[in-house]
């Protein structure tokens, strides 16, 4: 029987091989991210420390590289965190962890600084493909080629709830800034806002054509912001579920979202290269940023002064977000 989402498909990503040399004004810092003489892929993930010092990126191979945001500087060595496609990673928030969802369908919990591993997460009986967790410290979901979202207590790695009611794969889960609600998008378009606590289900958010890759709340957890195939991104008010407005001028899916702290500026980024600024309560175009290849992740720091992209060619670029500028700009050769 047909949940709130029915079922229609979806698409698969196909990624190539990359080396990166990450270059800063007056010093270079460099990592190639595979394994023995074979190049890997690309970038799947990034993400920042809440105190904004330091950035860990991901790659398809489970490959966890810890970069000092200021410096640029490796802050350790390079480890190897999963042996099956890794595909999202996100800070504790204590920031001496990171969550990382993996193709092997567990979910672990990593120190930083050591590379042991603290938690597995077991549930999940296909490979994962999102993952997020609260600001506050309580939870986190995680979502991926099933049907079912899966809520976790941090503290003890524990399944605390199954939330039901998608029809394809999940493709992306979000909490707003103060925990109370979780979105979660699939491969056929549709977004389901949850009630954290109860896990009750509270607005089904249809408005894409195609699946649905990226979601992203506002500071304020007022707006959702999604991304999908269509290359459109959505803004939809996140208690009433009514669309705001649809963004549009990518040309190719778009695949990460990330607001600026002030809420005022959303970024979006995907397979035409464009990193693009909004400003997101006009919905004009503030700024459009090219990259030579597919972007995987956008993130701003904490005091949104910078704006980190990396993708499937091994780049990893931080602009400043003030006028658009590649502060730092990663090579890939």
């Amino acid at each position: 029987m047909d949940g709130p989402c029915s079922r229609r498909g979806f698409l698969a990503r196909i990624c190539g091989g990359f080396s990166v040399l990450v270059a800063y004004p007056h010093h270079a810092i460099s990592a190639e991210h595979k394994s023995g003489s074979r190049m890997r892929n690309g970038i799947a993930d990034i993400a920042i420390r809440r105190d904004g010092t330091t950035l860990v990126s991901l790659d398809y191979d489970g490959m966890l590289v810890h970069w000092s945001l200021a410096s640029g500087r490796q802050m350790t060595a390079r480890k190897k965190l999963s042996s099956a496609a890794a595909r999202a990673v996100a800070f504790g928030d204590d920031g001496a962890r990171v969550f990382i969802a993996a193709g092997d369908s567990v979910l672990g919990a990593w120190d930083v600084a050591s590379g042991s591993q603290l938690l597995t997460f077991r549930g999940h009986e296909h490979p994962c493909r999102a993952v997020a967790a609260s600001a506050d410290g309580a939870y986190l979901a995680s979502g991926g080629e099933e049907t079912r979202i899966m809520l976790w207590r941090l503290a003890t790695g524990t399944l605390d709830k199954v939330l039901l009611g998608h029809a394809n794969y999940i493709n992306a889960v979000a909490f707003s800034p103060d925990g109370k609600l979780l979105a979660s998008a699939d491969a056929e378009g549709c977004i389901l806002v949850w009630e954290t606590a109860t896990g009750k289900l509270l607005n089904k958010l249809i408005g894409h054509s195609d699946e649905v890759n990226a979601l992203a709340f506002s500071l304020d957890g007022r707006v959702l912001a999604s991304g999908g195939g269509d290359s459109e991104v959505i803004l939809w008010d996140a208690v009433s579920g009514l669309k705001l407005r649809t963004l549009q001028g990518h040309h190719g899916p778009v695949r990460t979202l990330a607001f600026e702290p002030g809420g005022r500026f959303l970024g979006s980024a995907g397979g035409d290269g464009q990193l693009i600024v909004w400003d997101a309560s006009s919905g004009r175009t503030e700024r459009v940023m090219s990259n030579a290849g597919v972007i995987n992740a956008v993130v701003f720091s904490p005091d949104g002064a910078l704006l980190v992209s990396a993708g499937e060619d091994g780049r990893i670029t931080i602009w400043n977000h003030a006028d658009g500028t590649p502060r730092v700009m990663a090579i890939g050769s």
